[in-house]
């Protein structure tokens, strides 16, 4: 019984340390942020339009690996709509 249980234990122990690793790497692939505002508004391809927005900026490199999520920016009443780009890159 006690074998049982120490096995158990065990295993459990060791899936907890090895989920823990991935996300770690996780973060270190992914570990930059950068959030930019862009006129216009997210439509349908929001995510899409974003990278293509951040990968136009001066001194970025081309080949850049990033995730976005875009969401509605506040503006003030009769000011155009802005998009706020909240982008993760590989650092």
């Amino acid at each position: 019984m006690k074998c049982g249980v120490l096995f158990m234990v065990s295993c459990l122990l060791t899936f907890l340390v090895l989920s823990h690793v991935r996300v770690v790497e996780s973060k270190t692939k992914w570990g930059c942020d950068m959030n930019r505002s862009f006129p216009g508004q997210c439509g349908p391809n929001g995510k899409n339009t974003c990278i293509s927005d951040i990968k136009k900026l001066p001194g970025a490199p081309k080949d850049l690996v990033v995730r976005c999520e875009c969401s509605a920016a506040f503006v003030w009443p009769g000011q155009p709509p802005r998009r706020l780009c909240k982008c993760q890159y590989d650092c």
